[in-house]
């Protein structure tokens, strides 16, 4: 089951409702549910935490509005 984990910090630091829902199949209707829920819950941002095995393109289609990228570097 995906779930709407509410997060204080973030929510009191941007000053609106922040959470994350973090999905571990892909279910297309139940990741559309919980988000929809979120919504309707007065949530204004949403971290949408997904493994790298699920194509985001799948889920998103034309929809993603942002990715997070991690860069890395070996120093010597």
């Amino acid at each position: 089951m995906t779930k709407f984990n509410h997060l204080p910090w973030d929510s009191n630091f941007f000053g609106f409702k922040t959470g994350k829902i973090e999905v571990s199949k892909y279910d297309r209707s139940e990741i559309q549910r919980t988000v929809e829920s979120a919504f309707s819950q007065e949530a204004e941002l949403i971290y949408l935490i997904i493994p790298d095995e699920i194509d985001r393109r799948e889920i998103f289609r034309d929809k993603l509005i942002d990715q997070k990228v991690i860069f890395k570097k070996s120093l010597q």
